[in-house]
């Protein structure tokens, strides 16, 4: 059992599929949040969920009402930011108020969490999330993964998620992967008919963690912004009831009761690619997201489209809609200023300063990995010990293939694995493996960009491109140690071709991987070629 309070009145014990299913209403009601009229006034807003740097420049001196990001520098315990660094942002910025927002995943378990190594495994579907392979479908209903989220607030290494995120001074949570109930729920919304109730039971655990902020934490006026899933007002997604539209209506008005906006994703440029589909509006999506706008809840839309056209063709359909726009990258590792969609500071925002005390010291700042779902963060690495003995250097997009090239930008980087590279690609090296094969490399950095990781300047090592599923790359951490190495494995999974690549920030914190920006000059990498038997 959850060992926190009981979270309202117990209404109802429902005896279903075998099991006591508990469901709490709760007695306080969610119609005091006076800060929700604030997000209400947002007229614009960013999404950043990685490539930071400890002092968060990028965040802190742009002009967003509204900002969404990650509750730590590397998505790890080891660096949460603490409600000093989070009320700076808030308040001490470019702008009078921020918004601040924490993402958090409550559909699916991340293994780079601080919770992924000790929870019940039999919480997890059976295979990851094919996109994301360290994100895992997860049986949210379940209390001991809601008891992970959230209830526990003494400090120590079972502190509950959320409340990690309330002591860290954060306005409200952007809650990712609410449409896990789509994945488990009924066949009628494409569900794999593990959970009927699956709808239900998400709107059980949003209410309850709302109430739990608002009501057990005292935080009332915190704000809680669902991410995708708006069928989970549609009466398809409760088939299970006798009556499907009355039964829709009633977990609606239940659902609205304790959300405050929904972000939705991918609703005008919708299609197959990570980055600039075409034009596909998703019109009942779009049908349903008018139902939260009428209702007075704020939609945040973010496409992922970086063309000028789309990006104007975006914002106009969005605003056209009642909704706030934010083009950017599916990475999440830049906070992009969409050129004539500047955003502007937004001085009615209100809220008022919280009293901060002075910190705990804490350990130093050890980034282990990017805190999105697209990176590949593990917590622990075998040591590789045997390296190719005689390092050889991986050319830049713009190096040509003279050996004797002595440009800069060969120097910043000496690369190896166990395995020699045998030819090159568009200038830049192929490491030709076997499906099965486990290769260590080793990335070390020049005394430069070591010099610039050692003050907080992360290195992200990501499986970018290519098929993302030939090969897995395992990591200990985005940030180089004092002898300016990386280490990394890269196991070969099947046939393909894929490429590992590396980047450093630039001046303004930002860390580029399309290929435009590979071509840029500060992103680098090699090539991966997965063959049955490359002795074949």
């Amino acid at each position: 059992m959850r060992n926190l309070p009981l979270i309202g009145t117990l209404l109802i014990i429902l005896l279903f599929c075998g099991k006591t299913l508990i469901v709490y209403e709760p007695e306080h009601g969610f119609n005091q949040n006076l800060f929700a009229q604030e997000i209400n006034k947002v007229s614009d807003w960013g999404y950043k969920l990685q490539g930071y740097t400890p002092d968060l420049l990028s965040i802190n001196d742009s002009q967003f009402d509204l900002i969404v990001m990650d509750y730590s520098l590397s998505g790890g315990p080891e660096d949460e930011f603490t409600a000093e660094d989070i009320n700076r942002l808030k308040f001490d910025g470019a702008c009078k108020r921020k918004i601040i927002l924490s993402y958090m995943s409550i559909g699916e378990a991340e293994e780079f969490r601080f919770y992924f190594n000790d929870m019940p495994k039999e919480l997890l579907f059976d295979t990851p999330n094919p996109q994301f392979p360290d994100n895992i479908k997860v049986r949210f209903w379940d209390e001991r993964w809601q008891s992970i989220i959230f209830g526990n607030a003494e400090e120590g290494p079972d502190k509950s998620y959320l409340d990690r995120i309330i002591d860290a001074g954060f306005d409200g949570i952007y809650l990712d992967l609410v449409s896990a109930f789509e994945f488990f729920g009924p066949k009628e919304i494409d569900g794999n008919g593990e959970r009927e109730t699956a709808a239900k039971d998400m709107i059980d655990f949003i209410i309850n963690m709302t109430d739990y902020a608002r009501n057990i934490r005292g935080k009332t006026n915190f704000l809680v912004v669902p991410q995708n899933g708006p069928g989970i007002i549609d009466p398809l997604s409760y088939s299970f009831a006798d009556n499907p539209e009355l039964e829709a209506e009633k977990q609606k008005q239940r659902y609205f009761s304790a959300i405050d906006a929904i972000g939705a994703e991918d609703t005008f440029f919708f299609g197959n690619r990570e980055n600039n589909n075409r034009l596909n509006p998703e019109e009942e999506t779009i049908a349903l997201l008018n139902i939260f706008r009428d209702s007075g809840k704020k939609v945040l839309a973010v496409d992922y489209v970086q063309d000028k056209e789309k990006i104007d063709i975006f914002y106009e359909l969005a605003e056209t809609e009642g909704y706030v726009p934010y083009a950017t990258v599916r990475d999440l590792n830049i906070l992009i200023i969409n050129n004539g969609h500047e955003p502007g500071c937004n001085d009615a925002l209100g809220g008022e300063e919280t009293p901060i005390t002075t910190p705990t010291p804490t350990v130093t700042l050890t980034p282990l990995s990017s805190p999105t779902p697209m990176g590949t963060p593990i917590t622990t690495l075998t040591p590789i010990v045997t390296l190719t003995p005689s390092p050889t250097p991986i050319a830049t997009p713009d190096d040509d293939d003279d050996d004797d090239d002595d440009d800069d930008n060969n120097k910043l980087f000496t690369f190896v694995c166990q395995k020699d590279f045998t030819a090159r690609f568009s200038g830049i090296e192929v490491l030709p493996i076997s499906v099965g094969d486990v290769i260590g490399c080793k990335l070390t950095l020049s005394q430069d960009i070591t010099n610039r990781s050692l003050m907080g300047v992360p290195i992200s090592v990501k499986l970018r491109t290519g098929s993302k599923t030939s090969i897995k790359v395992d990591h200990v951490q985005d940030m180089t140690d004092k002898k300016g190495e990386i280490e990394f494995e890269i196991t070969a999974l099947k046939p393909g071709l894929d490429w590992v690549a590396w980047a450093v920030p630039d001046e303004n914190d930002n860390i580029g991987f399309s290929k435009k920006d590979y071509n840029s000059g500060n992103a680098w990498g090699m090539f991966v070629e997965v063959q049955e038997n490359i002795n074949d």
